[in-house]
């Protein structure tokens, strides 16, 4: 294939790269579904040995829960664990962006960063009565609603100048 010299020469091999890209994750879901279909074969039969007139239909279906719905307890463990290793104090939205990341979430979706954000918020004032995290404004702007930053407690030292000092 030749492409003509329009200007968009770059543009252009960088689209079709792309596409190239989605062909072969197309390819590959399709190889995995076909996979999983071989096993629900498979399922199925070693069920019909137990019960041969088993109406597979009638059967319930889990529903996949939705990318930004964390299972009991998950999202704390996740603040908690990436604001150990962060080793200093964060806001709520650096969090919430984290959070998005570990998903592999669009955080240039704005809808859903400010849903994710206000669970991460949430979660972390759940922590905050547990005494595992302490929290201050984040600019002294004195308007409601602005971001926090957080930290871990170590030690009985909930200020973020003690924080500091342990944290280095």
């Amino acid at each position: 294939m030749r492409m003509q010299d329009s200007g968009y020469t770059l543009t252009l091999s960088g689209l079709i790269r792309k596409r190239a890209e989605l062909v072969a994750d197309i390819n590959g879901a399709r190889d995995r579904l076909s996979d999983m279909m071989s096993s629900l074969d498979v399922l199925d039969q070693a069920i019909r040995i137990f019960k041969p007139d088993i109406d597979f239909e009638a059967l319930p279906v889990r529903r996949v829960p939705p990318p930004h719905v964390a299972f009991r307890g998950e999202l704390a463990r996740f603040l908690i664990d990436y604001m150990r290793k962060a080793g200093k104090p964060l806001n709520t939205r650096e969090l919430a962006v984290a959070v998005m990341d570990a998903r592999r979430l669009n955080v240039a979706d704005a809808i859903l960063l400010t849903k994710i954000t206000h669970r991460v918020g949430n979660s972390l004032r759940k922590l905050r009565s547990k005494g595992f995290v302490a929290n201050e404004r984040d600019a002294p702007s004195g308007k409601p609603g602005a971001m926090q930053r957080w930290w871990l407690v170590q030690k009985g030292r909930v200020t973020h100048e003690e924080a500091r000092v342990v944290t280095g």
